[in-house]
């Protein structure tokens, strides 16, 4: 067995640290998406309920299901942390689980980025509903 990557990241206690932290990255990118995803759902929901319907909603309505497909993407992501002994892993195991932590989190990122998109897309249909903001009819 080996011993924990001590010469990358120092004793073992900080080696619990960074999987803890690991792991609460992902949990945390978990409830962070679905949440924005939930605010996204209720702009474009607002937004369709009217009888105006325009570019801007068809654009929320396809970001949405993009939206969506990252939101299912990053809640699904399965953390990959093994609650065993600490020297059963090894500086290549350790590296593994820091890049799919990253990868949680640039997926979280994302994610964020395509709702803010699709509340935007879905404000916009609301706003343009009766006129357009380069001629007002």
């Amino acid at each position: 067995m080996s011993e924990p990557p001590q010469a990358v990241h120092g004793t073992a206690s900080s080696y619990e640290r960074e999987l803890a932290h690991s792991r609460h990255v992902i949990a945390n990118a978990k409830l962070v998406v679905t949440f924005s995803a939930a605010i996204a759902a209720t702009f474009v929901a607002t937004a369709l309920q009217g009888e105006d319907k325009n570019w801007a909603d068809e654009v929320a309505s396809g970001l949405m299901l993009l939206t969506l497909l990252f939101t299912f993407g990053v809640v699904v992501f399965p953390p990959k942390h093994h609650k065993h002994d600490l020297t059963d892993l090894t500086a290549t195991d350790f590296n593994a689980l820091q890049r799919r932590t990253r990868k949680a989190y640039g997926l979280m990122v994302v994610q964020v980025v395509l709702s803010v998109l699709t509340s935007a897309a879905a404000a916009v249909g609301l706003l343009n509903a009766d006129w357009h903001w380069w001629v007002i009819k």
